[in-house]
């Protein structure tokens, strides 16, 4: 049996970006307590927990490189956050898992969908996907040279941020990224 490492971080060279400013006036929780999941009938992917020193290096690392851009353009830092993560960390997996690269969910979901199954109440919610770099350097680098990603990474009205990460040797890209930014109600 083969198996993969998600590199759960909650918080390239395909580049997606989903905005989406919304009022929220109610959210339910949707938690999400497995720790393995089954691709298909031969391969076990095992998902790390927020106990690993690498997700903690991971999140730290994403949030600092995301965070000397804002100080680049005169902005405050974002602030780390777990719902978000969550949100991130689940598309990701969802990506690698059901074979596809897109800010649509495979149960047709949004960031806005994903964010509120997180349990983050937001004024305003957006993200950055990417696919194919292997250290989050790269991947900001090739964020910040993309109108739209780069505009979600400055934009003054986000607050905070949540990051995922899965690395599947096996999957198309190999490597997946997604920023989740918010504002909170």
């Amino acid at each position: 049996m083969h198996r993969t490492k998600f590199w759960a971080i909650a918080p390239l060279t395909l580049l997606g970006l989903s905005e989406i400013a919304l009022q929220s006036s109610s959210v339910m929780a949707h938690p999400h307590s497995h720790n393995t999941l089954h691709r298909g009938y031969q391969e076990q992917i095992t998902v790390l927990t927020s106990s690993s020193s690498s997700l903690a290096q991971l999140n730290t690392e994403l949030l600092g490189l995301t965070n000397a851009e804002r100080q680049k353009a005169g902005l405050p830092p974002l602030q780390f956050s777990a719902e978000l993560s969550k949100a991130a960390q689940l598309h990701a997996e969802d990506m690698v898992r059901n074979g596809f690269f897109s800010h649509t969910g495979s149960d047709g979901s949004k960031i806005s969908d994903r964010a509120k199954s997180a349990g983050y109440l937001y004024s305003y919610v957006g993200e950055n996907i990417a696919a194919g770099y292997s250290t989050p350097a790269q991947t900001i680098r090739q964020w910040m040279g993309s109108t739209g990603h780069r505009r979600n990474i400055l934009k003054p009205q986000y607050q905070e941020i949540g990051f995922g990460y899965v690395s599947d040797p096996s999957s198309r890209y190999r490597h997946y990224w997604v920023q989740v930014f918010g504002s909170p109600r």
